[in-house]
């Protein structure tokens, strides 16, 4: 779902900007008052326009995307404005994912588990125990990384 949702993507400008507001070639950037305080909107020259605060450029999907958080290669799509939440609603579904399959792959090699100690264990259940150290460290990563994001969401 994630991965088929418009992340923000600005439309672009057709236009070439207007020869008032470039000097030496190089557009200027455009300075706006937003409740008494001065910001600065910088000019996308492959877009053709003045991207809003915190919208970048995806050089990979050669888009401005409105509060660009970054291009995830894992679904390759932008992470912006109006995917964001879905994200992170991926990234804890994922970890509760690799949490489940870690206990139940814990509880497989206990009951194989005869007494026989690790070269046993690796001999009775080999996939079992790749599959608990697999879901082990992804649930780590990705739960880190979930931890991370709604850390941010929350301050």
């Amino acid at each position: 779902m994630v991965s088929v949702i418009d992340p923000g993507i600005i439309p672009r400008n057709n236009e070439s900007p207007s020869p008032e507001s470039t000097q030496n070639g190089r557009v200027r950037s455009k300075r706006v008052f937003v409740n008494g305080s001065e910001l600065k909107l910088k000019y996308c020259r492959i877009c053709k326009i003045y991207r809003p605060i915190r919208s970048c450029h995806c050089i990979v999907c050669d888009n401005c995307v409105d509060k660009f958080d970054h291009h995830c290669p894992w679904i390759g799509q932008c992470i912006g404005l109006r995917n964001y939440r879905l994200y992170v609603l991926l990234l804890v579904i994922a970890n509760v994912y690799f949490v489940y399959i870690f206990g139940f792959s814990c509880l497989k090699i206990q009951q194989k588990n005869g007494g026989n100690g690790l070269i046993g264990l690796v001999r009775d259940c080999p996939e079992t125990l790749v599959l608990a150290c697999f879901s082990f460290v992804a649930a780590c990563f990705v739960g880190g990384l979930a931890c991370y994001h709604v850390y941010l969401i929350a301050t």
